[in-house]
């Protein structure tokens, strides 16, 4: 079915957008996205897939491996994508629990992982690759929860188009407050995030109240495009 790229953690799997930043982590970069060529209208994360994935030893290592059909009627091929990720569960950290990733677990669990995933699909005589790496650690301590990530993808002839290559660098991060006030738990986060081929570039700032969970909060954030005019966001989410 229609179902996330196993790509990378701020891309594919994880949609390109954040909950960390809610304007996203491709805002001003343009390169952490799905890198198939069919993608689901209604969520750009999603691709016609089939495929597996599963742990190994109670989740020190993850596997994803799937085959991405094209069914829009072009010239692409099927694509092939596959990650594994790694957590030291041996030393009380935990992996992603289930297919899709989250940045932020808001100190429900101590997370440690590295990823490591490719993309391959060819268009007609032009191979499209991506690489992408991921990590990301969250820790609660008493009260207060840190999270530190980073993020890289590189992709050759992007989508087909030859010589299309995009190469990025994000790193970003929250402080999560663990006492809960009247509307929920608040957190400050940061983003910093660079694209070497065009040199462009953006850090962003956030401030948050999860109400429940990730699906509901209220946000404030602040962009600071390089070269561009800053914008400011006030956002909700809410999930019944």
């Amino acid at each position: 079915g229609h179902i996330k790229l196993p790509f990378e953690l701020h891309s594919g799997i994880q949609s390109g957008w954040s909950f960390l930043i809610p304007t996203g982590t491709d805002t001003g970069i343009d390169a952490f996205t799905n890198p198939a060529d069919d993608r689901n209208r209604r969520s750009g994360s999603r691709s016609p897939q089939l495929g597996i994935w599963g742990k190994i030893g109670g989740g020190l290592i993850k596997y994803y491996l799937t085959v991405a059909d094209n069914d829009g009627g072009n010239t692409a091929q099927p694509g092939i994508a596959a990650r594994v990720e790694l957590a030291p569960t041996m030393m009380g950290y935990s992996g992603h629990p289930g297919y899709v990733l989250k940045e932020t677990y808001l100190g429900k669990k101590n997370v440690l992982t590295l990823g490591v995933s490719y993309f391959t699909q060819g268009y007609n005589g032009v191979t499209a690759n991506s690489f992408g790496v991921d990590f990301l650690w969250e820790q609660k301590l008493g009260m207060i929860t840190p999270n530190l990530q980073v993020g890289y993808v590189n992709h050759r002839n992007f989508r087909g188009t030859n010589g299309a290559d995009r190469q990025a660098l994000i790193v970003q991060g929250q402080i999560l407050i663990n006492q809960k006030t009247a509307l929920g738990k608040p957190a400050l986060s940061a983003k910093w995030g660079r694209r070497q081929d065009n040199n462009q570039s953006i850090f962003s700032v956030a401030a948050q109240l999860y109400v429940k969970g990730v699906g509901n909060r209220i946000a404030l954030v602040g962009d600071f495009p390089q070269g561009a005019n800053p914008t400011y966001t006030l956002a909700t989410w809410f999930n019944f």
